[in-house]
């Protein structure tokens, strides 16, 4: 979200830095504001599998409906809203895991234990999870900017420069803004793209909710 929003404001809209910026605070406030209130709720939630699955199921909604509708010609107030939802949604089950597991065990060992594999899952999962955006983008962009822009004289370093944003001047007319046009077109449809990785994250929270909640439903059946 942090990394490439920006680069669709930039494409789509035509945004400056600070414009772009403005425009992620949708994202990133209901994202530290859900962190914080669930943060202090957890203590007194039993049924925490709760909040995995609601977060799982809003993550995954709003991130499939960003990477379906993302377009140039998509309004800004829609967009905003989405990224806001998956800001909720990421705050929901964002690094709460710690203090589940400090509640489950009691023992020290134990609680560094977990604490120790969080770190290597959150650290690892990021990690993993740029680099896969970035090969998609990268790969994904390159063969759409190709074929949307085929027809003008651009060589491969000109198409990485436009990709990463930066790009040299394309001068006026009616022939620059139709490159203009196609190569917004092409961007923001690998940003899409990159959107599916925020839903899969949110389909395996989903799912670990579901097997949480049902896991107490029978160990309570079952005592």
């Amino acid at each position: 979200m942090l990394y490439y929003m920006p680069l669709f404001y930039a494409f789509s809209k035509g945004l400056s830095a600070l414009q772009q910026t403005v425009r992620l605070l949708p994202f990133v406030l209901p994202f530290i504001v859900t962190v914080v209130i669930i943060a202090a709720c957890l203590p007194r939630v039993k049924h925490y599998g709760l909040i995995y699955l609601a977060g799982g199921a809003i993550t995954l909604g709003s991130a499939t409906a960003l990477a379906t509708t993302l377009a140039p010609n998509v309004s800004e107030s829609k967009v905003m809203g989405l990224t806001a939802l998956v800001g909720v949604g990421l705050g929901l089950h964002f690094q709460h895991s710690n203090a589940i597991s400090n509640r489950i065990h009691k023992d020290l060992r134990d609680r560094i234990e977990g604490a120790a594999l969080l770190n290597m899952s959150l650290m690892g999962g990021i990690s993993m999870a740029l680099i896969i955006a970035g090969a998609v983008y990268e790969n994904r962009g390159m063969s759409l900017l190709k074929s949307a822009l085929g027809s003008f004289d651009y060589d491969e370093g000109d198409l990485r420069e436009a990709l990463a944003g930066v790009s040299r001047e394309t001068g006026g007319g009616d022939e620059a803004h139709s490159m203009i046009a196609y190569g917004a077109n092409a961007t923001c449809k690998a940003i899409a793209l990159l959107f599916y990785i925020v839903a899969s994250s949110g389909a395996l929270c989903l799912a670990c909710g579901v097997l949480a909640v049902f896991g107490r439903s029978r160990a309570k059946k079952s005592q």
